[in-house]
């Protein structure tokens, strides 16, 4: 199975770079500006989003804040060439990034990141599929509690409805016994 990896950066020859290096592995996305992404993230299932910095417009870190609120699952990522202790930072707290990668990357480190993002994605999407699955099993025990619940309250009633109904039969009996056969 191929999953969609998503880098964006206004610089074309680093799409280019990464396309090249990526496309074996992963369904390659590229946009060249965060609104490009936005629209991208909307058509796709994205499973990693690897965003540059600087970027007119919306910064990197502005983009992995809105795709953080919009897109909670997908794993976030921000390369830059600049150290910047503050955007790291930022990142971490406002955008919840994964990693923090410096350009130029390494090409091993870049797909150990993007192989562990999938993985973390895909691990979060069993998580909640088995948490889907504990609430049904959940409501599924539950009705059966109530249910046994209501056969035991219910068990008193028929049991007294079954008396009565016995009696009567033998009331009923009882009075043709009595009754002479020619009336």
């Amino acid at each position: 199975m191929t999953y969609d990896v998503l880098y964006v950066d206004d610089e074309p020859e680093n799409l280019t770079v990464f396309e090249a290096a990526c496309a074996g592995r992963f369904n390659v996305l590229i946009a060249s500006s965060a609104a490009q992404a936005l629209e991208l993230l909307r058509q796709h299932v994205v499973y990693v989003l690897l965003s540059d910095q600087r970027m007119p417009n919306m910064t990197g870190l502005e983009l992995l804040e809105r795709v953080s609120r919009d897109y909670p699952d997908v794993v976030r990522m921000l390369v830059t060439a600049y150290s910047d202790t503050q955007t790291a930072i930022d990142a971490i707290n406002r955008g919840q990034v994964r990693r923090y990668l410096k350009k130029p990357w390494q090409q091993l480190e870049l797909m150990a990141a993007l192989a562990e993002g999938v993985e973390r994605r895909e691990l979060r999407a069993k998580l909640c599929a088995l948490e889907r699955r504990l609430l049904e099993t959940e409501r599924v025990y539950s009705l059966g509690v109530i249910t046994a619940g209501l056969a035991r309250e219910l068990e008193g009633p028929v049991t007294a409805v079954r008396a009565h109904v016995a009696n009567v039969r033998n009331l009923v009996r009882a009075t043709l016994e009595a009754t002479p056969p020619d009336s």
